[in-house]
């Protein structure tokens, strides 16, 4: 998202929660909470022809119960067979499993020239009885590199459940000199100072080699119950070719 590198955001420190527990009145019992898993899909993950494969990853939190859940893929600009191979599937966990899942597309590589950026939509449906679906939407996207220059696009993300990078697939024979992108923060409804260390123009180097390469922003700590929300990574500028996708919406769930 062929040697990558991928890294999720990070948080600047851990926010311990407190649960309170109260003593049932006379004569009645506490309930037990259902025994329910949570699943979430990475929200975009993108990656070029020549990269063969395109993976989504499932994760899984809250009570680690037994379930399964179905996923639907649909065609967007991308089209199966042309573009991609993915049909639909269902996912399982059993008593205690914690371990992510993975949704693999096999990509097509053509040497036809194409829109620079293609997708397809997965989809987590038909959550069995010990399944809840937090997060069920994913765009997966094939970057064209049949064109003369590089193209760049960048990822929406999840944090602090999922990661986001963004992916910069050079075109044979690699460019001779060193790749540079710059980049930056900015509000939505999380706020510089108060949910996340600002970046403000950061230059950094494209790892020789590297498809993905990392943003890298602090998260703060924040009172427990505080609600989702999010900001934006921005492409500002690239040493070479041609940026497709500048923008990443990167949403922060919980504290």
């Amino acid at each position: 998202m062929t040697p990558r590198l991928r890294q999720a955001l990070t948080a600047g420190a851990v926010v311990s929660l407190a649960v309170a527990v109260a003593p049932a009145p006379p004569g009645r019992s506490a309930a037990a909470e259902p025994c329910r898993r949570t699943v979430a899909v990475q929200p975009q993950v993108t990656a070029g022809e020549r990269a063969g494969t395109l993976t989504f990853l499932v994760y899984s939190g809250g009570c680690a119960a037994a379930g399964a859940v179905e996923f639907t893929v649909t065609p967007g600009s991308a089209l199966p067979s042309a573009d991609y191979a993915l049909p639909d599937g269902v996912l399982r966990w059993d008593v205690g499993d914690t371990g992510v899942r993975s949704i693999v597309a096999r990509i097509a590589d053509d040497r036809v020239r194409e829109a620079p950026l293609e997708d397809f939509t997965v989809r987590l449906t038909a959550p069995s009885a010990g399944i809840v679906v937090q997060r069920g939407t994913a765009n997966g996207r094939i970057l064209d590199d049949d064109g003369p220059g590089l193209v760049w696009a960048v990822d929406d993300g999840v944090v602090p459940m999922l990661g986001h990078g963004y992916l910069c697939p050079p075109p044979p024979p690699p460019p001779p000199t060193t790749l540079t992108y710059v980049w930056q923060t900015g509000d939505g409804t999380a706020r510089a100072g108060v949910d996340y260390v600002p970046v403000g123009e950061r230059t950094q180097t494209v790892p020789a080699g590297a498809t993905r390469v990392p943003f890298d922003v602090t998260l703060l700590p924040r009172p427990a119950g505080t609600p989702s929300r999010w900001f934006t990574v921005r492409i500002v500028a690239v040493s070479s070719g041609t940026v497709v996708d500048a923008v990443a919406v990167v949403t922060i769930d919980g504290p």
